[in-house]
């Protein structure tokens, strides 16, 4: 029994028969149609409805990936034209340790379906049958960086992760602006009015869009100019600290 390490789900196509199969075929994904990485494998000869019978596999790559698989590429074209080796060759390694680093498969005959250890992507073995197909080693995939999406959940992210340091910077701040002659509930106001417009400031633009577009249509025009106004309010309470 062969697995891809990874997510998976099945699609059939067409309709199944009284036996249970599918004469059109299916197709076996790997990951997230929504993810940077896609595995995909299906019958080709069922699909075309030609040739011998046959496996076809596929790797999409978007986004991040797909900007870093081409700049190692571009490196590795590069180094061609200066060895003088051929284009054709370079390309064809390449796209087969491409497919053979995103399309991780291992063999796990050795265990029943229903006992196979946790960490087996890590104790299982490439098949021979797969790796004779391969003359270089699999490519160096950089490792995905995580990237939260959701409005609500890159909250949490940040709070659990940064209040500890943005709640001791609120409290310095506090404790300075008591010291410089305020009382402390107009300190505390100064210190939490400093501490949001580092934030503003020290934001990522494009970041910030990618969370406006999840709002709804209509509430997302009004904290687009709220966002902007506190964002200039912000850049001008800096200068007015600075002169």
């Amino acid at each position: 029994m062969y697995r891809v390490v990874g997510k998976k789900h099945f699609e059939p196509r067409g309709s199944k028969t009284a036996e249970g199969n599918y004469p059109m075929g299916a197709t076996l994904y790997h990951g997230a149609r929504t993810s940077e990485r896609l595995g995909r494998q299906y019958d080709k000869h069922l699909e075309s409805g030609v040739g011998p019978a046959r496996r076809r596999d596929e790797v999409e790559v978007k986004g991040q990936s797909a900007r870093d698989l081409w700049q190692q590429m571009h490196d590795e074209l590069l180094l061609t034209e200066q060895l003088g080796t051929s284009r054709g060759a370079t390309l064809h390694s390449f796209s087969k340790g491409t497919i053979r680093a995103l399309l991780p498969i291992r063999d796990c005959s050795r265990w029943k379906p229903n006992q196979l250890p946790k960490k087996w992507a890590q104790v299982a073995t490439e098949p021979k049958t797969w790796a004779t197909l391969f003359d270089d080693d699999p490519i160096t995939v950089k490792p995905r960086e995580r990237k939260i999406t959701n409005l609500l959940k890159s909250y949490r992210y940040a709070t659990t992760n940064f209040g500890s340091a943005m709640s001791v910077m609120h409290a310095k701040y506090l404790e300075e602006y008591q010291a410089g002659g305020m009382e402390r509930l107009e300190a505390s106001d100064n210190a939490y009015a400093r501490l949001v417009d580092e934030c503003y400031l020290g934001a990522n633009e494009e970041r910030v869009n990618d969370f406006l577009a999840e709002l709804p249509t209509d509430e997302r025009k009004k904290v687009r100019e709220t966002w902007f106004a506190m964002l200039r309010t912000a850049a001008s309470n800096n200068e007015s600290a600075r002169d």
